[in-house]
């Protein structure tokens, strides 16, 4: 950071600092907004600032060895952590002198200092000698210059496994309000009783009854940190950390329309009690007209990357020596673990690679090389270049070019893919499709779904698919829904729809498609209760398309909150509530649904299809993670029975 800027950011919120006795404007000042936020964050309307993400952060049961927040304040919340037992110990930085000078004195007034380590000064300077296993951002991430570069930095510094928490303002940058957000809090704003528009700050006057966008210019000019780049930060956040758990907590109403106003309005009053209430319902309610959410929670696993050794030809006792060792001999292509791009590259690496060289390596692939294949990888045709060291010299070079089938997404047309956790080529880089979405559009095609005029319904959707279907149905007929709407921004006609409460609602024999990929191991309530509902609403001759995971063991499911690493043990994700378990099939899913349990799309597609859209072997016969069910009304045994 450049430093005059940095020097004007500390004078700043020093001089914020030292102010005394100024009116109570500001949401995180009043209890019954953090009750409201607490409560959609966690569940209980729990008192204190950012407490529900921290019940949430505790819930996983882990005890975090060391800890890094960044703008810090006064290091109440951090030191909230430690005493909880959640962290052991924190690293704080903070650029505000008088603040960094409050949060030593509040360290040492809790006997904390052997805990913490106080740095007044950029982050991004600072050299850390050791991985951590907690990134903390709260408050603070919005007043970052550049947030994608904070997200990166936070995820390169987080230990395999690690947890990314954030709660954040990432509305508007400068909040510059969209003309939805203007136009509802302008709405609000003018039903109000005119004694809550009296101006905190100057006696006699009112606030005005329009909400408008502030200076940015001038905004900038007072603190070029606020908001500086926060309509930036949750698209980083899901480039980074794409299995994020987000919880969208609004702000629309109780920051922007109310900002200033809150001053006017006495809790312990009944009425002013019931118009903040009702402002708080409208503030969530609002997240469903396609206003975005100015606050999210998040909590986020730095994914695990494993090192693999791969024996292809016998080892002599040398080469064995050199594995064990961790040699780095030349380019060889594989020497530790790197990441997404590096694992999407392993199919050319398994077919190009010497026999003798890969039994010497690891899989993964090493920085060089690997941004040397990106540049030479157009057209999936890379040419690769590997050396070996023998006895201590270098011994020629081995260079060769293979010819590859061309992949793409059916999707979109896109021919660049990267990996996800282990899967390498796995999402487009482009739609973001993955190999289930590229095999449930094949069915769609093959079935010539959807057609023009079709009712078509689908649950939480793919950006590709989308964009597809958008292409054949009207939006009046298109219908896209999810629990959480704000997290699909391409999606501009998305409502939303919590099937343990809304599928009761359908209309009865109105869809011509259903559609829905990795949804119902979510869904915390009667599975028969979901699909027959879902079926209902069915035509007589319509589809039921879905993809549901399918995994070894038996059925299990879980409806009462257990601690996230329970529940990857059982359920194969943290925030998973059942597992669809091949071995009795028959007498849970089978009772249910009428379903081939014998999947095999080379019966409907040739194997040079599947794999022209990258959708990989393992994929294609039986009861899988992307086996797609195609089901007709009557497929709902409880229908078909009741006919």
């Amino acid at each position: 950071m450049d430093r005059r800027i940095s020097e004007k950011i500390d004078s700043c919120w020093s001089e914020k600092t030292k102010r005394k006795g100024l009116p109570k404007t500001r949401w995180w000042e009043f209890p019954a907004i953090l009750r409201h936020i607490n409560q959609i964050v966690c569940g209980k309307p729990v008192d204190s600032f950012s407490k529900g993400l921290q019940l949430e952060l505790k819930k996983m049961g882990r005890v975090f060895e060391h800890g890094v927040s960044v703008g810090c304040g006064d290091g109440t919340k951090e030191f909230e952590l430690i005493k909880e037992g959640i962290v052991k110990r924190f690293t704080l930085f903070e650029l505000s002198t008088e603040r960094i000078k409050q949060a030593r004195r509040k360290a040492e007034s809790l006997g904390l200092l052997d805990r913490v380590e106080l740095i007044q000064g950029d982050c991004f300077l600072h050299e850390f000698t050791e991985k951590v296993d907690l990134v903390h951002w709260n408050n603070s991430l919005h007043h970052m210059l550049d947030t994608k570069k904070a997200i990166k930095w936070s995820y390169d510094i987080l230990s395999p496994g690690g947890v990314f928490y954030m709660d954040d303002f990432v509305g508007p940058t400068r909040f510059q309000w969209s003309d939805e957000a203007l136009k509802l809090g302008t709405r609000i704003r003018r039903v109000l009783p005119k004694d809550f528009l009296k101006d905190p700050y100057r006696k006699g006057r009112y606030l005005p009854r329009e909400l408008t966008r502030p200076n940015a210019r001038r905004l900038k000019d007072s603190d070029p940190s606020e908001a500086a780049d926060s309509s930036s930060i949750m698209q980083s956040v899901k480039e980074y950390f794409p299995n994020a758990k987000i919880k969208l907590t609004g702000g629309l109403i109780y920051h922007a329309t109310l900002n200033d106003i809150l001053h006017n309005i006495n809790e312990s009053d009944e009425k002013d009690k019931a118009i903040l209430e009702l402002s708080l319902i409208i503030d969530e309610l609002s997240l469903n007209s396609g206003v975005e959410s100015q606050y999210v929670a998040v909590i986020a696993l730095k994914e695990k990357l494993e090192t693999r050794y791969e024996q292809i030809a016998p080892l002599d006792q040398r080469n064995l020596q050199n594995v064990r060792r961790g040699l780095r001999p030349g380019r060889w292509l594989v020497t530790e673990p790197l990441g997404r791009t590096a694992k999407a590259l392993l199919p050319y690496y398994r077919r190009l690679v010497p026999p003798r060289v890969k039994a010497m390596v690891p899989v993964t692939l090493r920085h060089a090389v690997e941004r040397r294949l990106l540049k030479e990888w157009e057209g999936a045709r890379p040419r690769v270049i590997v050396q070996q060291k023998e006895a201590g010299c270098l011994q020629g070079a081995y260079e060769e070019q293979h010819q590859e089938q061309a992949i793409s997404c059916n999707l979109c047309g896109s021919t660049c893919f990267v990996a996800m956790k282990n899967r390498p080529n796995a999402r487009c880089a482009s739609c973001g499709s993955l190999e289930r979405t590229r095999l449930l559009y094949l069915y769609l095609e093959k079935l010539g779904l959807p057609q023009p005029g079709s009712k078509v319904l689908h649950f939480a959707p793919e950006k590709g698919l989308y964009d597809a279907i958008s292409k054949v149905v009207d939006a009046e007929d298109y219908i896209v829904a999810d629990i959480e709407p704000n997290i699909y921004p391409f999606a501009k006609n998305i409502v939303k729809f919590d099937l343990c409460k809304d599928v009761e609602g359908l209309r009865d024999n109105y869809f011509d498609l259903i559609i829905h990929s990795h949804i119902l191991e979510h869904v915390k309530c009667n599975l028969s209760y979901i699909l027959f509902h879902l079926h209902r609403a069915l035509k007589q001759d319509g589809w039921h398309i879905c993809v549901i995971p399918f995994s070894g063991g038996s059925y299990e499911e879980c409806f009462v909150n257990i601690e996230a690493a329970e529940a990857t043990r059982r359920f194969g994700q943290f925030d998973h509530v059942r597992r669809f378990g091949r071995d009795d099939i028959d007498n849970s899913l089978g009772k249910i649904l009428s379903f081939d349990k014998d999947f095999d799309a080379t019966r409907d597609f040739p194997p040079e299809i599947l794999r022209k859209y990258n959708i990989p072997e393992t994929s294609w016969c039986g009861l899988t993670m992307d086996t797609v069910l195609r089901l007709r009304k009557y497929d709902m045994r409880l229908i078909n029975s009741g006919q």
